[in-house]
């Protein structure tokens, strides 16, 4: 076998620094896209909470052009759907149960 020159230890030397570089920069490269990933979340997160709050606010709103015994029927209502819906989520668990 023959020697390897300087010139070829050297380039093998640089190639070797390169693929280190090269591999820092896919592992920055995959933490970055795991942190775009977990951003992305939350962003949709707080979209569902800001879409929620603006549902408030504009129930809110409507509320402040009702008379004060229109806003006592509407509260009311509210009320009253909110109770039969937790009533019809009690009977699917009860006949999610029975089956």
């Amino acid at each position: 076998m023959k020697n390897k020159s300087a010139m070829q230890k050297h380039y093998e030397g640089k190639i070797i620094e390169f693929q280190k570089h090269v591999k820092n920069l896919e592992n920055k490269n995959t933490d970055y896209y795991t942190e775009i990933r977990r951003l992305q979340k939350e962003n949709n997160t707080l979209k569902q909470v800001n879409q929620q709050q603006k549902e408030w606010i504009e129930r809110l709103l409507q509320y402040t052009e009702l008379s004060e015994k229109d806003i006592k029927i509407a509260c009311e209502k509210d009320k009253n759907l909110s109770q039969m819906f937790g009533l019809f989520n009690q009977l699917g668990v009860l006949t999610r149960g029975v089956m």
